[in-house]
């Protein structure tokens, strides 16, 4: 269970309208004669100066547990105070030996997170320690992570506690390894190779890779996502029986604000047991950060475009391109899925091309007789814009098609 943070003390901000004196009352709205110390109370008033405390829980109950050359997942809970909306770098400190934890970033508006544990595969023997957080934000400073865990006290919501300690104990070897990446150089038949950017309204790509200690069972694997920032939303896909590779994409709000973000995949999928079953596991990735940044422009492929097409058929998908911060360059837009633009499997797409300050477009695809049938995921129109004949600027538009027979 996600590490709860409610309580009954109000706060509220408050800004006076001119300069003189006020009165605050404080008032008792569940009254009665029957003493309780939940009615005493303490009134606290001062200016507005950003901060933020930090709080961590294990998903395990009350220590980390870590397999050989796996990972663990340790939640994180931002709590911001007094208008504090910058974005926060948390870091694990003096790691023992044999572990390995990456930096995550919780960007702007951002509450919670997901901290990545992982434990060597050459580790030998009972290791035990213990993981110390701090978190570092602008201008506010650093600040030492507390450490939660969730008890169950007979009522139906679940309760938390603070702890003295978050121990990481590494147990027997790891079936499984998820890794992940966010920013894999995509191929561009005009342009190269392209280091992606990513911004408001565009689309990020995760290349997820499996990997099983017993390389002989083949069963497919459901991708899910164990962190992301609410703003984005949480995605799903599938990597099938026999196949190790696979992609998330999920798409970048237009409201996203700029900054850097971290987000981690997880893969539920079974493993052979020692009696010759099988069980059930869920296994994290590493963290995978990206920034966002200001955009140049945005794609938005029209809603009415066809979403069933069949093998052997033309058709055209509009859209528009809506720019933004003062960009007027050429934008280049073309067919595309994860990892690849323009050579999507089954189909073809002919390029088309902006300029100046041009903002509505059609783009033909003709879908081959021998296309893949069903849904085509995370499909996308994605565009490119140019700066003084370099590409600067990038922004995608999923479209959602299936092909039929």
């Amino acid at each position: 269970k996600l590490l709860p943070t409610s309580h009954l003390d109000p706060s509220g901000r408050w800004v006076a309208p001119a300069d003189g004196a006020y009165r605050i009352a404080v008032t008792n709205l569940a009254g009665g004669r029957d003493t309780d110390l939940r009615r005493i109370y303490r009134l606290r008033v001062q200016r507005e100066s950003p901060d933020f405390r930090l709080l961590l829980s294990s998903r395990d109950g009350s220590s980390l547990n870590i397999r050989r050359g796996g990972r663990a997942a340790l939640d994180v809970v931002l709590l911001r105070q007094r208008g504090m909306n910058a974005g926060v770098r948390i870091t694990a400190r003096n790691l023992p030996g044999g572990f390995e934890c990456e930096d995550v970033w919780l960007g702007p508006g951002v509450d919670r997170g997901v901290l990545v544990v992982s434990a060597d595969p050459l580790i030998s023997g009972e290791v035990t320690g213990e993981i110390s957080v701090e978190g570092t934000a602008e201008p506010v400073g650093s600040r030492v992570a507390r450490a939660g865990a969730v008890v169950r006290s007979g009522v139906p919501e679940w309760w938390s506690r603070l702890v003295s300690r978050i121990p990481c104990v590494v147990t027997d070897a790891a079936p499984l390894r998820v890794t992940a990446d966010g920013n894999e150089t995509l191929q561009h038949h005009l342009y190269g190779k392209l280091k992606v950017r990513h911004a408001p309204g565009g689309v990020l790509d995760v290349a997820v890779r499996i990997e099983r200690s017993d390389s002989g069972h083949t069963a497919p694997v459901r991708l899910t996502t164990i962190a992301i920032p609410e703003q984005i939303g949480p995605q799903t896909g599938i990597i099938p029986a026999g196949k190790h590779t696979g992609y998330l994409s999920f798409a970048l709000p237009p409201t996203l604000a700029p900054g850097r973000y971290s987000v981690v995949i997880g893969a539920e999928t079974t493993v052979p047991t020692a009696d010759q079953k099988t069980e059930a596991i869920t296994a994290c990735s590493n963290v995978v950060t990206f920034d966002v940044e200001p955009a140049g422009f945005r794609i938005v492929a029209d809603p009415f475009a066809p979403q069933i097409a069949r093998r052997g058929e033309i058709f055209q998908v509009g859209y528009s391109a809506l720019r933004q911060n003062g960009f007027i360059g050429k934008i280049h837009t073309e067919l595309a899925e994860p990892g690849k633009i323009t050579d999507v499997a089954g189909l073809r797409g002919r390029g088309e091309t902006f300029v100046g300050q041009s903002d509505q477009g059609s783009l033909q695809i003709t879908v081959n007789d021998d296309a893949p049938l069903g849904p085509s995921p995370f499909l996308r129109l994605f565009s490119v814009g140019v700066v003084e004949d370099q590409p600067v600027h990038f922004s995608s538009s999923f479209l959602k098609l299936e092909i039929v027979e």
